[in-house]
C-alpha cells in the first residue's frame, strides 16, 4: 500500500471511529467508542509522518515534520477550542462530532490533493528513507 493511500484510509478510518462516540448515551457506550478512536490515532500520525519523509526532498524534511507538528498541534488547539464553545452553546454531545467531521474533511483534502502528495523527485514511492 503506498503512503498516500495509507494515509487518506486512516483519516477515514478515524473518521468512521469516531461517529460510536457521537451516538454513544452512556458512559459505558463512551468507553469503548474512545478505544475505537485511540486505536485509530497512532497509525494515522504514522501514516501522515511516512508520507512527509516521501513527499519532502531531504534537504528540507526537517522543515516538513516541524510544519507537520504545527499542523496536528493547531488542529487539536483548535478543535479543543470548538469542542468547548460547542458544549457551552448546545450540549456535551455535541462536542464529540468535531473530531469526526474534521478528520473526514481531512480525508476529503487528501483525496483532492493527491497530486501534491507525489514523492520528491528521484524518491520512488515506497522506497526506504
Amino acid at each position: 500500500m503506498t503512503s498516500r493511500c495509507a494515509y487518506r484510509l486512516t483519516l477515514a478510518t478515524l473518521a468512521l471511529g469516531g461517529l460510536p462516540a457521537v451516538a454513544a448515551t452512556s458512559l459505558w457506550q463512551l468507553a469503548p467508542a474512545a478505544l475505537l478512536v485511540d486505536v485509530s490515532i497512532a497509525p494515522t500520525l504514522i501514516a501522515g509522518s511516512g508520507l512527509v519523509a516521501r513527499v519532502v526532498p531531504a534537504s528540507s524534511r526537517t522543515e516538513g515534520f516541524t510544519w507537520q507538528a504545527t499542523g496536528i498541534n493547531a488542529g487539536v488547539a483548535a478543535g479543543a477550542a470548538l469542542g468547548g464553545v460547542l458544549i457551552d452553546a448546545v450540549s456535551v454531545r455535541s462536542a464529540f462530532v468535531v473530531g469526526p467531521v474534521a478528520a473526514a474533511l481531512a480525508a476529503i483534502v487528501a483525496l483532492g490533493g493527491g497530486r501534491l502528495l507525489a514523492p520528491a523527485t528521484g524518491l520512488r514511492e515506497g522506497a526506504a528513507v
